[in-house]
């Protein structure tokens, strides 16, 4: 009888073969690390968090990952009421499960559109630097402390739009 941690990892990569997901893939719809992914597989340990987000990614509950009589049960009620269901000839519908299509929705997926993760970026870096500012005028005008903050977390702005920009080249 195989230990629960092996039944996660057998059951994960089983379910992700069936979907012909790569690694890869899992790892952004979970929002986790493709080392994650890879540790799961192995039989590592892993938190209750990347468990529930791995079963949120399989339609399942965390419980269903680790026995193999409920991941049985739910692939037949899924074949069942998709053969009841759906007729063969239509499509999937990519909208249903937005953590399986993460392009789907993009608010959801921040990696999905890196201009947007920019721009939010960018937006917090004025707003707080506005801040800090304003509390440097107000508490030490003699010495101007908030050009620190400014520069360090710039060089880390524009680092970011490097990458969205490199990104963005790729397509």
């Amino acid at each position: 009888m195989a230990s629960g941690i092996q039944l996660v990892a057998q059951n994960v990569k089983k379910l992700r073969m069936e979907r012909a997901w790569p690694q890869e893939q899992l790892a952004e719809i979970c929002d986790v690390s493709v080392r994650t992914v890879q540790r799961v597989e192995s039989g590592e340990t892993c938190s209750l968090e990347t468990l529930k987000a791995l079963a949120t990614a399989f339609d399942l509950t965390p419980n269903d990952l680790t026995t193999n009589h409920n991941l049985a049960k739910q692939q037949e009620m899924d074949l069942t009421s998709d053969a009841t269901a759906m007729p063969e000839s239509s499509p999937p519908n990519p909208q249903a499960n937005p953590q399986a299509n993460p392009q789907a929705n993009p608010q959801a997926n921040p990696q999905a559109n890196p201009m947007q993760g920019f721009k939010r970026h960018l937006a917090i870096y004025v707003a707080v630097n506005l801040m800090l500012f304003f509390i440097n005028l107000t508490g030490n005008p003699e010495k101007m402390w908030y050009i620190y903050p400014l520069l360090g977390w710039g060089i880390g702005l524009i680092s970011h739009w490097f990458k969205v920009r490199s990104h963005n080249s790729q397509y």
